[in-house]
C-alpha cells in the first residue's frame, strides 16, 4: 500500500485498534526498542531511521510489531502507508517534520491490522457498488485491514475491479 486512497486503511486501522484499549496506562519511557520473550526480556539501542520526515507518528505506545522476537516498540513512523521506523518515541519524534501528523496513544496498544481471510461480507453485497464500499468502511472500523472471498462469481468480480480501479478496494 503506497500513498492515496490506500494510505487511509493503515491509519484508520492503527488509530481504532489504538482507541480499543482506552484506560490503559501510560508505559514507562525506555531508552531504546524492547524485545520480549517469555523467559527474558532484551533491548537494542540501534533503530534505523529513514533520511525525510515520516507522514505520521503515533508515539507513547504499546507497538505490537508482531516479529517473530514479540518486539514491543514505543513509536512506529508511517510514510505513504508503509511503516518506515519502529523504535522509542523520543527516536521517532526526531522523524517529525513541519507537515507530519503526530499522535500520541497515550499508552494505548497498536497493532497491525486484522486479516479475514474468508469472508462473504462483501460478496452479500455485491455487485452494488455502495454496498460494497459500506461493508469496506464497515470492516475498516472494525480493524479488518485484508478479507478474503472464497469464490468470486463474475459480476462480483467485475465489481470488485471496477472498486479497485477507482482505488476503493
Amino acid at each position: 500500500m503506497r500513498g492515496g486512497p490506500h494510505s487511509r486503511v493503515l491509519v484508520a486501522t492503527l488509530v481504532v485498534v489504538s482507541a480499543c484499549t482506552a484506560g490503559t496506562t501510560s508505559p514507562d519511557p525506555e531508552p531504546s526498542t524492547t524485545t520480549a520473550s517469555p523467559t527474558s526480556t532484551t533491548t537494542t539501542t540501534e533503530v534505523p531511521l529513514p533520511d525525510a520526515p515520516a507522514g505520521l507518528i503515533l508515539h507513547n505506545g504499546q507497538i505490537l510489531t508482531v516479529d517473530q522476537d514479540f518486539t514491543i516498540a514505543r513509536a512506529v513512523a508511517i510514510t505513504d502507508g508503509d511503516i518506515v521506523a519502529v523504535g522509542t518515541s523520543e527516536e521517532l519524534m526526531a522523524l517529525a517534520g513541519p507537515d507530519t501528523l503526530v499522535i500520541d496513544v497515550d499508552g494505548r496498544t497498536v497493532m497491525p491490522g486484522f486479516v479475514d481471510p474468508h469472508t462473504h461480507h462483501l460478496q452479500n453485497a455485491a455487485p452494488d457498488l455502495d454496498g460494497m464500499r459500506d461493508g469496506i468502511a464497515f470492516m475498516l472500523d472494525g480493524g479488518t485491514t485484508t478479507s478474503g472471498a472464497p469464490t468470486v462469481f463474475p459480476d462480483e468480480l467485475e465489481a470488485y475491479r471496477t472498486l479497485d480501479a477507482a482505488g476503493d478496494l
